[in-house]
């Protein structure tokens, strides 16, 4: 029964051996058939009927298939690629630089220790915070309301010479400080605090 089994085995694996390299042959001709079908049949000139009734199209004008972009191109877009990036590199150092300088000038105004925080904290809830005859810090609405077009036009033309808060009052004379100080930013190309002298 043990040389019966045995020999069954053997036929059994001899068999699935031959079933696998017979499997792999075949896979390997029908491969073979398909690659060279489709070798043939890109190479093929074109059928005589198809060329005597087709459009004529020049060959300059045609679409071309999978055409690849020459070494000047390619040259030119790699060029115009690098030159973005830099751009936009520079944009964002130029962006970083600013915002540095910002943070510089504005680091006048941090509150560094206890006794400044409190002190702040006195100012923001002092009786008097909005008290227009104070010197607190107002409320903007404490301040009347906005010059409007027409007052800035008769600001313009009639009082030459003369200081926005002689016209407008302490509100324009703010909005003609700040605009200054964008000028003079822009002139400079840094950041001018906001912080008066004493003078001022």
């Amino acid at each position: 029964m043990a040389e019966i089994r045995k020999k069954h085995l053997t036929e059994g694996l001899q068999e699935l051996s031959l079933r696998k390299e017979t499997t792999a042959r075949q896979t390997a001709a029908r491969n073979q058939f398909h690659r060279d079908e489709r070798a043939r049949l890109l190479s093929q000139a074109e059928r005589e009927d198809e060329r005597l009734t087709s459009a004529t199209i020049p060959i300059e004008l045609q679409p071309s298939r999978g055409a690849q972009p020459s070494v000047t191109e390619a040259e030119v877009w790699i060029a115009r690629k690098r030159n973005n990036a830099e751009t936009h590199q520079r944009a964002k150092q130029e962006e970083r630089q600013e915002a540095l300088q910002a943070l510089y000038v504005n680091s006048e105004g941090f509150i560094t220790t206890e006794k400044e925080l409190e002190d702040e904290l006195e100012r923001e809830f002092s009786a008097n915070r909005f008290t227009a005859g104070s010197n607190q810090r107002k409320n903007v609405w404490a301040s009347g309301p906005q010059a409007d077009v027409d007052q800035l036009l008769r600001w313009r033309e009639s009082t030459l010479g003369k200081t926005p808060s002689s016209v407008f009052g302490k509100t324009a004379t703010t909005t003609y400080e700040d605009r200054l100080k964008r000028i003079g930013e822009e002139l400079t190309g840094g950041k001018i605090s906001d912080k008066k002298t004493p003078s001022q």
